[in-house]
C-alpha cells in the first residue's frame, strides 16, 4: 500500500480563497495540490498536530470511527425520519387521514414490495400518533386483483367513515383500479383501463375489503376522449354547495387528467355524504388549455393532471380562496436531458381559482398559481388535521438521480417528504421585488394599497411545526457582519445524518448569498445552496456534493425574490431578510426559503454524513451595504424512525 498522510495547513497566499494541501507519501516524498476554490476551512483558526492526521485512501475510510461509513447498501443513504416502505419501490402517497376512533393517524403509499422498480403496484400502510413515529406494516395492505384483470393499485384518498358516512372506527377508500398498462398520456388510452373503486377497513387500515359491486364508476365521462382519469380526491366544498344550490352539505370527488388535445383538467363529481357509492358527474374545472404558462414564476401546466387535491383556506379577514394542488405531466420546461423523465417532464404545481358557475356546473378559473416544490417533489396528497385544524401534506420524493445499479444495490427506491402543512401568506406594505415588477409575478396576487404599497397573498407548503418535537442538540453562530475573513461554522466533529437548520441573512450588496454543507472532513464533497439577488434565483448545486460514480449531480433552482417594505411610521423602506429552513435527512435535502418557496433534492455523499454547515457570501464589498448573518440556529434531530 501507497498510502498517503494528508496534512491540511494554512499557506500564506496572493489568493486567501485558495488553501493549498500538502501530501506526503509512505516514501516521504512530498507534493502540493491545489484544494478547489472554496472558503478557508473552518479548523485553520486552530493548531494541527501530526496526530491529528490520518490515512486516506479506500482502505483506509472504512476503517473510521463514523459507522455511517461502513453501512451495508441497503443502509448507506437510507433516510431515517421520513416515512418509508420496508423495502422495494414506492411512490405516491394515498388514503391519509387521522382516524378518531383510534386516534391514530394513517398514511398510506403506492408500493412494489416485490422489487425496486415500478411495477406491482399495491398500498403499503403505515400508522402514527404523531405523524413522526410511524409504524409501518411489512406486508401489503391491498394487492392487485389480478383474478379479476386488475393490474395495479393506484392513487387514491379516504374518508374516516364507513361507507353510509357514519364515523363507527372503519375507513373508507377511494382508488383507481388499472387494468390495461402502460398507461400514459402521450399513449392510445383504451376506455376501461381506469376506474373508480371503493373499499372499507375495519382494522385502521392494515387491510381492505373490496366493495362487492366495484366499480363504482367504470368510465370516465361519455362526452369526453381522456387521455387520462385517475386518483380521486374526496372532500367537502361550501362553496361548491352554494352555486349548485344544495341545501345541505354534500361530497365531492375530483378525478385527475385531460382530454384529449384540448387541455389537462379535473373531472368534478357529487358523491352522496350518506351513500358514498353514489357518485354524479358534474363538468370539468380549470380548463387551462395545453401547456397553460403564464410566467417563469408560475411554470408550465402541462398536458396532463395527477393526484388533483383542493383546499379552501381562509386569510386574515376571513376570505375563502380556494387552492387546487396538482401533479402535471408534459411540461415544456428547459431540463437537461441526464435528467430522468419523471424529473423532466412533471411537476407539483397549485393555482388559486375563483369559483364560479358555468355551463358545465362550476369553473375554477386560474387567477395566480406556482410550483409547490422546485426538485423531485411530486404527488402532493393532503387531509384535514382535526387536531391542529390546518390541511397537512405528503408528497412523493423521487431516487430518480441515483443509477440503476445503485439503487438494485440498496433495494429501496423513493420515501415520502416530511409533513407539511398547507397555509396563505400575506405580505402587508410592500414597495417592490428585488428586480421584478411586483404586477408581473404570477404566483402572487398583489392588490394596490393606500400609500403606494400592495397587499400580497400566495399559497405555501412549510414543515409541520411537530417537527420540532425531533430536536435535540443546538448549535448556533452569534450574529456578525460579513467581512473578508473566513466565515464562521457550525462544526458536527462525527458526522451527523439528520438535522434541522434555520438561517436568517441581511442580503445587503452581496451578489451571492447562502450556505454549504460538507460532507467529508477534507472540504471536497459539499453541497451549496445559496441565492443570486440579481437574477432573482434560488440554486442548490451539488456538482461536488460526492465522489461516487453513477450519481446525477445536476443543479436545482428556483425563481425567488425578496420584498421591500414601508415602515409608515418612519417613512422608510427595508428589505425583508432572506430566511432559510432546510431539513436534512442522510440523502434527502427539503430546502424552504422565505415560507414560499420550496426545493426538494437528493445527495448521496460517499460519506453517507455531514461534517459542517457554513453560512457564505459572495460579494466585491466595493459599495453598498455589507451584508449581515442575523441569526443562525441548528439542531441534531432524534430520528424518528419507521418500526416496520
Amino acid at each position: 500500500m501507497n498510502a498517503k498522510v494528508i496534512c491540511l495547513l494554512q499557506i500564506q497566499s496572493p489568493h486567501p480563497q485558495h488553501h493549498t494541501m500538502l501530501t506526503a507519501d509512505s516514501r516521504g516524498d512530498i507534493a502540493t495540490e491545489r484544494v478547489r476554490e472554496s472558503p478557508t476551512p473552518h479548523f485553520f483558526n486552530h493548531t494541527l498536530n501530526a496526530s491529528a492526521f490520518d490515512f486516506y485512501d479506500n482502505k483506509a475510510r472504512s476503517k473510521s470511527k463514523n459507522p455511517s461509513q461502513t453501512r451495508p447498501a441497503f443502509d448507506r443513504w437510507r433516510p431515517k425520519f421520513h416515512l418509508m416502505a420496508p423495502h422495494g419501490w414506492m411512490n405516491d402517497p394515498c388514503a391519509l387521514g387521522y382516524n378518531e376512533a383510534t386516534g391514530t393517524y394513517h398514511a398510506g403509499f403506492q408500493w412494489n414490495p416485490k422489487g425496486y422498480e415500478w411495477g406491482n403496484m399495491s398500498w403499503g400502510c403505515a400508522s402514527s400518533n404523531d405523524l413522526l413515529h410511524w409504524n409501518v406494516q411489512k406486508t401489503p395492505s391491498m394487492e392487485p386483483d389480478r383474478a379479476h384483470g386488475e393490474e395495479g393499485v393506484f392513487t387514491g384518498s379516504m374518508l374516516p367513515t364507513n361507507p353510509n358516512g357514519e364515523k363507527d372506527g372503519s375507513l373508507t377508500a377511494f382508488f383507481t383500479s388499472a387494468r390495461y398498462l402502460p398507461l400514459h398520456y402521450t399513449l392510445p388510452y383504451t376506455l376501461g383501463t381506469e376506474s373508480i373503486h371503493m373499499a372499507k377497513s375495519t382494522d385502521g387500515g392494515r387491510s381492505w375489503t373490496r366493495y362487492e359491486h366495484n366499480p363504482i364508476v367504470s368510465l370516465p365521462p361519455k362526452e369526453h376522449s381522456v387521455l387520462g382519469w385517475r386518483d380521486p380526491f374526496i372532500t367537502r366544498w361550501k362553496e361548491a354547495d352554494f352555486i349548485l344550490g344544495k341545501t345541505s352539505p354534500s361530497l365531492y370527488g375530483l378525478v385527475a387528467g385531460s382530454i384529449r388535445g384540448k387541455t389537462p383538467t379535473v373531472f368534478l363529481y357529487e358523491i352522496n355524504p350518506i351513500r358514498l357509492i353514489e357518485w354524479a358527474y358534474i363538468g370539468t374545472l380549470s380548463d387551462l388549455g395545453m401547456n397553460f404558462n403564464p410566467s417563469a414564476w408560475t411554470g408550465d401546466y402541462g398536458q396532463n393532471f395527477e393526484t388533483a387535491n383542493l383546499i379552501s383556506l381562509a386569510d386574515s379577514k376571513g376570505k375563502r380562496h380556494n387552492i387546487m394542488t396538482l401533479g402535471v405531466e408534459g411540461c415544456l420546461k428547459p431540463r437537461p436531458k441526464e435528467r430522468s423523465e419523471v424529473i423532466d417532464d412533471h411537476s407539483q404545481m397549485w393555482l388559486c381559482g375563483q369559483l364560479k358557475p358555468s355551463s358545465n356546473g362550476v369553473d375554477l378559473g386560474f387567477k395566480f398559481g406556482g410550483i409547490v416544490d422546485h426538485g423531485c417533489y411530486y404527488a402532493m396528497a393532503s387531509f384535514p388535521d382535526p387536531i391542529t385544524g390546518e390541511q397537512v401534506a405528503f408528497g412523493w420524493v423521487l431516487e430518480e438521480d441515483l443509477s440503476p445499479d445503485l439503487t438494485a444495490r440498496q433495494k429501496w427506491s423513493g420515501c415520502l417528504s416530511i409533513p407539511r402543512v398547507l397555509r396563505l401568506v400575506e405580505l402587508h406594505s410592500v414597495t417592490k421585488a428585488l428586480k421584478t415588477d411586483v404586477g408581473k409575478i404570477t404566483s402572487i396576487q398583489a392588490t394596490p394599497t393606500e400609500n403606494d404599497t400592495f397587499s400580497i397573498l400566495t399559497f405555501c407548503a412549510v414543515p409541520d411545526p411537530r417537527l420540532q418535537n425531533l430536536r435535540s442538540s443546538q448549535y448556533s453562530l452569534q450574529p456578525r457582519v460579513f467581512t473578508s475573513r473566513a466565515p464562521d461554522q457550525v462544526e458536527l466533529l462525527n458526522g451527523c445524518d439528520t438535522w434541522e437548520m434555520k438561517m436568517s441573512l441581511k442580503v445587503g450588496s452581496a451578489t451571492r448569498c447562502g450556505f454549504e454543507i460538507d460532507f467529508s472532513q477534507d472540504y471536497r464533497e459539499t453541497a451549496r445552496i445559496y441565492f443570486e439577488p440579481g437574477n432573482e434565483m434560488l440554486y442548490v448545486d451539488r456538482s461536488a456534493s460526492t465522489s461516487y460514480p453513477g450519481i446525477n449531480r445536476l443543479p436545482e433552482r428556483a425563481p425567488h425574490t425578496l420584498f421591500t417594505f414601508l415602515d409608515s411610521c418612519n417613512n422608510t423602506e427595508e428589505l425583508e431578510t432572506l430566511d432559510f429552513h432546510v431539513y436534512y435527512d442522510c440523502s434527502v435535502l427539503e430546502i424552504f426559503v422565505n415560507g414560499r418557496t420550496a426545493i426538494t433534492t437528493r445527495v448521496y455523499p460517499t460519506s453517507n454524513t455531514s461534517f459542517g454547515v457554513r453560512p457564505f457570501v459572495e460579494s466585491t464589498y466595493a459599495e453598498g451595504e455589507r451584508s449581515e448573518l442575523v441569526s443562525f440556529n441548528l439542531w441534531e434531530l432524534d430520528s424518528a424512525g419507521c418500526i416496520s
